[in-house]
């Protein structure tokens, strides 16, 4: 539920918050590709990626399938795990 709240930046211009967000939200409801945007990692971005032997069970970052201890993975900087080969 959106608030009714208005700011007076100036005596003569009132700022109506709900006309704003209403107006952003129906933009975003709609298929707009402006609203959102991908941009890809580029190849030698990826292959920068750190490669290191996998030292505990993870699930594949990107196709969710269990990776076993002891081979190559590649990690993203957030430090989530991925076979090198969902990336290729």
């Amino acid at each position: 539920m959106i608030m009714e709240m208005k700011l007076k930046l100036r005596p003569d211009i009132v700022f109506d918050i709900k006309e704003m967000v209403m107006k952003r939200m129906a933009r975003l409801d709609s298929d707009d590709e402006e609203c959102f945007s991908y941009v890809s990692a580029s190849r030698s971005a990826i292959d920068n990626l750190e490669k290191t032997l996998l030292d505990k069970c993870y699930n594949c970052s990107i196709c969710l399938k269990d990776m076993e201890i002891g081979i190559e993975v590649m990690r993203f900087p957030c430090s989530q795990a991925f076979h090198p080969n969902c990336m290729a």
